[in-house]
């Protein structure tokens, strides 16, 4: 309640400092970066039709685990996103969702290669298509794309996540509102604190009171909630991620996304350094003293916004 309230009158000061987190950190055995580096390319599918179509999205991770699941409809600058690599959920981990009594759903293409010992998986999440968005991104239609894999886009993504739109909007409606291939114009840095280690002691350290007040975020032994306040928005809004529970030992990368809103997100350190790239490794040489002051809202270099 007391960081939604920080959020809400706008400027805030990190209750600790860099130095601080770091230390902490450290004395976990986890690492620490100044930053990443990013360049990433995304397959984006919006409908921008009169009549609005409604969908279930279920962000599926690769070990199975839902990250969000809600509704979804369509309309002009509102989409739908994955990456523009393929992944794959193994036939034991789709398990939960090739039994249920409808299917897997539009994201698990089991139907594909049904004996196979895994699937295809769409992992897709909502994103505002706003003018920031476009103007980030260079967009391409897969029919100008003479080497989808050279460009970063890979054929059976492409594949995969047609068929997915197809499952959730029918085929006519992604032949009339193609898939467009995004990549990202600039590479980017950004210089917040990044932290690395093991699911459970990521989990353990985020438990601390003040490292949930450094990032902003509410946790419990099964992920964290967390808060952001998006530029010329009143009230803040708030994203929950979940720990894959069966993996103690994956390495996961805790770190802060900047644009629109600043928010702390998590995600596996095998999927991270695959568009990612960390900066300086903080250590006990390096000197800290940098003090962060956030102010919310605030302008900053025009990103795109997800949900």
């Amino acid at each position: 309640f007391v960081l939604v309230v920080k959020l809400i009158f706008g400027v805030q000061r990190r209750s600790i400092s860099d130095d601080t987190v770091v230390a902490k950190a450290l004395t976990k055995g986890l690492q620490v970066f100044r930053g990443y580096k990013e360049s990433c390319y995304r397959l984006v599918y919006e409908n921008t039709g009169k009549v609005a179509m409604t969908t279930q999205v279920e962000t599926i991770l690769p070990n199975g685990d839902v990250e969000l699941e809600h509704e979804f409809q369509t309309k002009k600058g509102r989409g739908l996103m994955t990456f523009g690599y393929p992944q794959e959920i193994t036939k034991a981990d789709a398990l939960r969702y090739t039994k249920r009594d409808d299917g897997p759903g539009n994201f698990i293409h089991n139907d594909d290669a049904p004996e196979s010992c895994a699937y295809p998986l769409v992992q897709v999440w909502t994103v505002n298509t706003t003018r920031s968005f476009w103007n980030e991104f260079e967009i391409m239609n897969v029919n100008e794309i003479q080497d989808p894999t050279r460009r970063g886009f890979h054929l059976v993504a492409i594949q995969a996540f047609q068929k997915s739109m197809e499952k959730c909007f029918s085929s006519a409606e992604v032949d009339k509102y193609p898939i467009k291939c995004c990549r990202m114009k600039d590479a980017k840095e950004n210089k917040e604190l990044v932290v690395v280690g093991p699911r459970s002691v990521v989990g353990a350290f985020v438990m601390n009171p003040d490292m949930q007040s450094y990032f902003r975020i509410s946790a419990d032994q099964h992920g964290f909630k967390a808060w952001s306040k998006p530029r010329g928005k009143w009230f803040p809004r708030a994203k929950r991620f979940q720990w894959g529970l069966r993996e103690p030992d994956e390495s996961y990368v805790l770190y802060t996304r900047t644009g629109n809103s600043d928010m702390t997100c998590m995600m596996k350190r095998r999927q991270f350094v695959r568009e990612k790239t960390f900066l300086t490794k903080l250590g006990p040489e390096e000197e800290l003293t940098t003090q962060h002051t956030v102010e919310l809202p605030k302008e900053r270099d025009p990103v795109f916004e997800l949900d």
